[in-house]
């Protein structure tokens, strides 16, 4: 299985193109400012009442039809390395899973990524579970927000929404705070004060492994894949 080449909509996440647009989007523009300055996003997708846009520069969430959120990515500096980067062929599983092997977030981000989609790779939650968490611990916003996904919905662990909140407050605190808005009624005062704690040991480097009540589990592959999530970014 490590021939075959990822998707090229899977590298759309990662590989910024050139072009970037001037304007930006601010919380509190309305919809039609979005596609009006960004246009059509690569990705769009409902996910707990907000709207996820994908784009190439940024990531958008909207709640009826007003932005809430607008993460922007870093644009590229060198335009030549860039088209550059651009005109390379996509990477083989084999050369993603060596390059996550050697500790590379973004590697180990799509892996996990492939993981659970299915795509490419055989799907299996509890890997995209383990991968997940490698990025997730080096700082990996998407990664930490379908980690806590996955742990929300139990996809590859024991539910745990207690654990799923750790992982929603390390994604909001790197920008993505569409997680912990739809966890926050979900848990006690006292297991979000707990998740609260534990999100500060893994930001100060005191805890760097998954709790132990919530090892990654082999589950089967469901016969339909629920929509998931991949803030990009």
């Amino acid at each position: 299985m490590f021939v075959k080449t990822l998707p090229v909509l899977l590298l759309l996440i990662f590989i910024p193109a050139a072009g970037f647009s001037a304007e930006r989007i601010a919380v509190g523009d309305p919809i039609e400012r979005v596609y009006n300055t960004l246009g059509t996003p690569t990705l769009e997708y409902p996910l707990n009442g907000n709207l996820i846009q994908q784009y190439e520069e940024c990531t958008i969430v909207c709640r009826d039809g007003v932005v809430c959120s607008a993460v922007y990515r870093q644009p590229a500096k060198d335009k030549v390395a860039e088209k550059a980067e651009e005109e390379k062929s996509p990477p083989s599983v084999s050369e993603v899973l060596t390059r996550a092997e050697q500790g590379d977030p973004e590697a180990q981000y799509l892996l996990a990524y492939s993981l659970q989609l299915g795509e490419v790779v055989e799907q299996d939650y509890a890997k995209a579970v383990e991968w997940y968490t490698k990025a997730a611990l080096q700082g990996h916003m998407p990664a930490q927000h379908n980690l806590g996904w996955l742990y929300m919905r139990g996809k590859g662990v024991a539910q745990n929404y207690q654990e799923a909140y750790v992982w929603a407050i390390l994604a909001a605190d790197n920008g993505n705070d569409t997680l912990i808005n739809a966890m926050h009624e979900k848990l006690t005062q006292e297991q979000r004060q707990a998740a609260e704690l534990r999100a500060q040991q893994i930001l100060s480097g005191a805890d760097r492994e998954p709790s132990d009540e919530s090892r990654p589990v082999s589950t089967p592959a469901p016969d339909v894949m629920d929509a998931p999530d991949s803030s990009q970014q």
